[in-house]
């Protein structure tokens, strides 16, 4: 092979690989852009004193967390109710009101309640890519798979692979979420084996929400 057929073929290989590396640079730059678009829908929410959130998680063992959070200014109630076979098995319900939490606990024919909780739980409105650098950001969108679905009828981003550093990846590798795209607002996420469906609503929840239930049906305790 000659020199001059060599030279031409190493140019034909750099310009392949030139336009695989421009390839790359711009679908991670489209990821980015889309990225920091969500992060701006979002915003407008990540403020909001009045919010109801539910999320259902389906466990493989067919177990069922329904989580419910509602916020009304100071005042916060957070419900977990673990639903096995259709039938609601155990209960904790925990209200705040700024200045104390009272949490309620119901199992089959159990009920305490403690008026001194330590228990601090709560579902918050939150970037899911908060918490990043611009540079961390592009990292994270390398590895990632960002594309456009509808779920529930939504136009949405699916996006999976991408690391963003919350506590659900690290303690389960997440590995798929669905970003409505008008709000940034997580609608299902994936983590590990459990899949999760989340709901929002703005602006609905009513003070009779807050209103804790009768403490003379509870068995006191210091905590829960």
């Amino acid at each position: 092979m000659n020199k001059e057929k060599m030279k031409k073929i190493l140019k034909i290989i750099l310009i392949v690989v030139f336009i695989i590396f421009m390839l790359f640079v711009i679908n991670t730059i489209r990821k980015l852009i889309i990225i920091k678009e969500l992060q701006r829908n979002v915003s407008q929410y990540i403020y909001s004193t009045n919010y109801h959130i539910k999320s259902v998680s389906n466990e493989d063992n067919g177990i069922v967390m329904i989580y419910n959070s509602y916020q009304k200014n100071d005042k916060k109630l957070f419900v977990m109710e673990r639903v096995e076979k259709g039938k609601t098995n155990a209960k904790i319900s925990t209200y705040d009101n700024g200045k104390e939490k009272h949490t309620f606990w119901e199992a089959e024919d159990t009920k305490k309640a403690s008026l001194d909780s330590h228990v601090i739980m709560m579902m918050n409105l939150y970037d899911y890519f908060g918490g990043q650098s611009n540079m961390q950001l592009i990292c994270s969108c390398i590895g990632s798979k960002v594309e456009s679905a509808e779920y529930k009828g939504k136009q949405c981003y699916r996006i999976g692979n991408f690391r963003s550093g919350n506590w659900l990846d690290a303690a389960y590798g997440t590995s798929e979420v669905y970003i409505e795209k008008d709000t940034g607002l997580v609608l299902k996420i994936n983590f590990g084996t459990i899949g999760s469906e989340i709901e929002y609503e703005f602006g609905t929840v009513q003070d009779e929400i807050f209103v804790e239930p009768d403490i003379n049906q509870y068995e006191l305790t210091e905590d829960l």
